[in-house]
C-alpha cells in the first residue's frame, strides 16, 4: 500500500508540473491522450472532459488549463471581444430581419402590381401616356416610386395651400347657416329632378345625395373646391328661386338681395374653379361645369352654355370618361355603368343645344355601344335620339339641308327607333295616375317625346320653307307642322306638372315659341291652304293654350323668356284677327316683336290676309304679296352662327326680303329692345320679383 500511495503521489506530482507545461500550438489533444497517442474526443458541445479521461475517471489536463487560464487576468480580454461579437451578431439579425420584411413587402407589391396593370390609387387620367409604356407585363414601374413622390409633392408642391385657399374663398362670402338652411327648405324641389341621374364622380354615396340640404353640408366641408363650387351653383339656384310673394320673410333676413348673392356665387365659382384647370379637370368639377352651363341656359346665354358643355367634353375625354371598358381592374361594374351613363348625359346636353343652335358638336356618344342601354327601351331612345340628331347636326352642317334623301332616310331611322313603344310612353301622365310607371320613368318618357318632336319638326323645316314653291315638298311640311303641335302638347303637358319638375327649364317656353310661330306660319295663309283649313281651328285652340301657359309661365320667378314668348305671338296672333275697316286705306301692317334670345324682327301678312283684305278694299292689282320675315342679328352677344335653324334656313332661302320695291325701310334700336342683354349686364337680377 505504502509502495502504491507513493507512486501515485509522484505521479500526481508529476501531472502537477506538467501543468505548467505549454503544448505546442496547434494542438487540441489533452495531455492523457497524446501520452496514450490516442484521438482525444470530446462527446458533447460543452463538454470539459475528453470521452478517453472520462472512461478512465482522469481529468483533462489541457481542459482544466484553459478554464483556469480563463479565470485568470486576461479573461477580461476574452470577455470584451465576446461582447463585440455578441453586438455584431444582434446588428447582423436586426439587418437581416429588415431585409426580410422589405422583401416580403416588395414581393407583394410584386404580386399585387401583377394583377394591377395601374399603379396604386392612380387611376389611368392621374399618369402620363408615356408611364403606360413602362406599366405591363414586360415591365413595371414600382409602386413605391409613386408613395415617394406623393410625399414630396405634399410637402413640396403648393397644390395643397392652393386647394385651401379656393375653399376658403369660395366660403368668405357663404350666409350663415340658419338662413341657408331656410333657403334650402323652401327651394329645394328642383334637386329630385336635376340631380337623379347619373355622376360621373364616385365619391359621393347615396346618404350624401338623399336631399339637397344632405348633399350642401357634405359638400361644404369637403376639401375638393370643386365639390364646394358645386355646392355654391346649388345654392345659387336655390337664390333664383325665391319669389317675394312666397319667400318674403326669408328674403328680407337676407344682407343683400337674392340677385346680388346669386350673381357673386356664381361668378367666384366660374372665376376660381371653372377657370382653374386643376379643379375643373376633375370628375366634381365637371359637374360644376355641366350645372354652370344649365343655370346659363336658363339666363338665355346659349353661346356661354354651347362652350361650357364642350369645355366639360373636353375634360372627360382627358380622363377617359368616354371609353366603354373598364378604367382600371378595380373599378366596379356598378361605377362603370354610372360612368358610361354620365358621359351619355354629357354628350346628350352637347347634341341638344348643337341641333337647337346648329352649331357643331363636339361628341356623339358614339363610344358607347346600344348593349348599355338594351336592358330599358326609355334609355335605350335616348341613346338613339343622340346618334339621330347628330345625322341632322350633320346634314345641316354639309349644306345638305334641303336633300329629300337625306331627310327621308333619317325619318326612316326616327320610325324604326320608336315604333316598339307602347302606350306608356307615349301616354306617360295617364300611366303615372294607373301606377304602371314610376315617377322617373314619367320624367324620362316626357323629356324624350320633347326631344323627339323637336328633331322631327328641325328635321323637316327646310323643305317646308320651300314647300311653298314645290309641291313635292308638301310631306315635309305636314310632318313639321305635325311635329310642332305634339311638341305644344307635351311643352303643356310639362308647365302643367303638378310637382313642377320642369319649372327650372326654360329652354322648353323658347320651344314652344318656335313651334307656335310655324303653325302661325299657316294661319297666315303659308302654305297650302286647303291642307290648312282642316286644322285651322285646332290650330288657333292649341295656340291659345300654349300662349295661357306661356303667360302662367311667366308669372313665375326669373322666367323672362315666357314673357317675350307671349309678347311675340299676341303680336303675330293679332295678324290673324285683323279685320278691315270700311273706307280706311289697306295697307299691309308691319308688326315688331321680340323673339327670345334672338332679338326684334319684322313681321307682314301672308297671302291669305293680304286676299281677305283685297276682297275688302279691292285695291289695284298688284304682284302676289309673300310672306316676308324680316331679322337683323344684332352684334355682340349673338353672331350670324348661332341663330336658330329657323332663322337659319330663312336667311339661307331668301324669304328675308319681299319683292315689293314699296318695302318700307326698318330703322331696329337694338337699346330699347326689351330682351336684357344677359351676356354683359347682371343688373337685371336685382330687380327680378323683388
Amino acid at each position: 500500500m505504502t509502495s502504491e500511495m507513493r507512486r501515485e503521489a509522484s505521479n500526481s506530482s508529476r501531472d502537477i508540473e506538467r501543468l505548467g507545461k505549454a503544448m505546442r500550438k496547434g494542438t487540441r489533444s489533452c495531455y492523457e491522450c497524446r501520452r496514450r497517442k490516442v484521438r482525444c474526443i470530446f462527446g458533447g458541445r460543452d463538454s470539459t472532459t475528453c470521452d478517453g479521461c472520462a472512461s478512465k475517471g482522469k481529468a483533462c489536463i489541457e481542459q482544466r488549463r484553459e478554464l483556469l487560464g480563463k479565470s485568470g487576468p486576461e479573461s477580461k480580454d476574452s470577455l470584451r471581444e465576446r461582447i463585440a461579437k455578441l453586438e455584431a451578431i444582434i446588428e447582423a439579425s436586426r439587418s437581416d430581419n429588415n431585409s426580410s420584411i422589405d422583401g416580403a413587402v416588395s414581393d407583394s407589391r410584386l404580386n399585387d402590381d401583377a394583377e394591377r396593370p395601374y399603379l396604386g390609387n392612380h387611376s389611368p387620367q392621374s399618369i402620363d401616356p408615356i408611364v403606360t409604356l413602362f406599366d405591363n407585363a414586360i415591365w413595371r414601374r414600382r409602386s413605391t416610386d409613386l408613395t415617394q413622390e406623393r410625399s414630396k409633392d405634399i410637402e413640396a408642391n403648393p397644390a395643397a395651400a392652393k386647394r385651401t385657399r379656393i375653399r376658403d374663398s369660395l366660403l368668405s362670402s357663404l350666409i350663415s347657416s340658419e338662413i341657408l338652411g331656410m333657403i334650402l327648405n323652401a327651394t329645394c324641389s328642383w334637386w329630385h329632378t336635376w340631380r337623379a341621374g347619373p355622376r360621373l364622380f364616385t365619391s359621393v354615396d347615396d346618404l350624401h345625395t338623399s336631399t339637397l340640404q344632405d348633399f350642401v353640408l357634405w359638400a361644404l366641408e369637403s376639401s375638393d373646391p370643386s365639390i364646394v363650387g358645386l355646392a355654391m351653383l346649388c345654392i345659387a339656384i336655390c337664390l333664383q328661386h325665391l319669389d317675394s310673394r312666397v319667400h318674403q320673410f326669408i328674403i328680407r333676413k337676407l344682407p343683400r338681395l337674392p340677385g346680388e348673392i346669386f350673381q357673386d356665387y356664381f361668378e367666384s365659382v366660374d372665376r376660381l374653379v371653372l377657370n382653374d384647370p386643376d379643379c375643373a379637370s376633375t370628375g366634381a368639377g365637371i359637374e360644376a361645369t355641366i350645372l354652370s352651363a344649365t343655370i346659363h341656359m336658363n339666363l338665355g346665354m346659349h353661346r356661354n352654355c354651347w362652350m361650357l358643355v364642350h369645355r366639360a367634353i373636353a375634360y372627360s375625354h382627358l380622363l377617359g370618361f368616354h371609353r366603354p371598358e373598364r378604367l382600371t381592374p378595380s373599378e366596379t361594374e356598378a361605377e362603370r355603368n354610372c360612368r358610361t351613363q354620365g358621359w351619355l348625359s354629357v354628350c346628350s346636353r352637347d347634341v341638344y343645344m348643337s341641333l337647337l343652335l346648329g352649331l357643331p358638336y363636339a361628341a356623339d356618344g358614339r363610344t358607347i355601344p346600344f348593349v348599355e342601354s338594351q336592358h330599358n327601351a326609355r334609355s335605350l331612345l335616348h341613346h338613339k335620339l343622340i346618334i339621330l340628331s347628330v345625322k341632322v347636326i350633320d346634314r345641316n352642317q354639309m349644306g345638305l339641308g334641303l336633300s329629300v334623301s337625306h331627310t327621308d332616310a333619317i325619318q326612316k331611322e326616327i320610325e324604326a327607333a320608336t315604333k316598339d313603344l307602347d302606350d306608356t310612353f307615349w301616354n306617360a301622365p295617364a300611366a303615372l295616375a294607373c301606377g304602371k310607371i314610376t315617377q322617373p320613368e314619367y320624367l324620362e318618357s316626357i323629356s324624350a317625346q320633347c326631344w323627339l318632336h323637336q328633331l322631327l319638326a328641325l328635321l323637316h323645316m327646310p323643305l317646308m320653307i320651300h314647300s311653298v314653291e314645290d309641291k313635292l315638298l308638301e310631306k315635309h311640311r305636314i310632318f313639321c307642322l305635325e311635329a310642332c303641335r305634339n311638341l305644344l302638347r307635351v311643352h303643356h303637358i310639362m308647365r302643367s306638372d303638378a310637382s313642377a319638375a320642369f319649372s327650372m327649364v326654360k329652354l322648353i317656353d323658347y320651344q314652344a315659341f318656335i313651334c307656335s310661330t310655324l303653325l302661325i306660319l299657316g294661319l297666315l295663309g303659308y302654305g297650302d291652304a286647303t291642307h290648312q283649313l282642316t286644322n285651322r281651328d285646332k290650330d288657333r285652340d292649341l295656340i291659345g293654350l300654349t300662349v295661357a301657359t306661356l303667360r302662367q309661365a311667366s308669372g313665375t320667378v326669373n322666367n323672362p323668356i315666357a314673357s317675350q314668348a307671349v309678347q311675340g305671338l299676341e303680336t303675330l296672333l293679332s295678324l290673324d284677327s285683323n279685320s278691315c275697316a270700311t273706307g280706311s286705306a289697306c295697307v299691309d301692317p308691319h308688326a315688331r316683336i321680340v323673339v327670345p334670345h334672338i332679338g326684334t324682327i319684322t313681321i307682314t301678312p301672308g297671302k291669305h290676309i293680304t286676299e281677305t283684305r283685297s276682297q275688302c278694299l279691292q285695291p289695284a292689282p298688284r304682284p302676289p304679296p309673300e310672306f316676308s320675315l324680316t331679322h337683323n342679328m344684332y352684334d355682340g352677344s349673338f353672331g350670324q352662327v348661332n341663330q336658330p335653324p329657323i332663322m337659319a334656313s330663312s336667311n339661307d332661302l331668301g324669304f328675308l326680303s319681299s319683292p315689293r320695291v314699296d318695302e318700307p325701310s326698318i330703322d331696329i334700336d337694338w337699346t330699347s329692345a326689351t330682351m336684357p342683354n344677359f351676356e354683359n349686364d347682371w343688373a337685371w337680377l336685382n330687380d327680378l320679383n323683388f
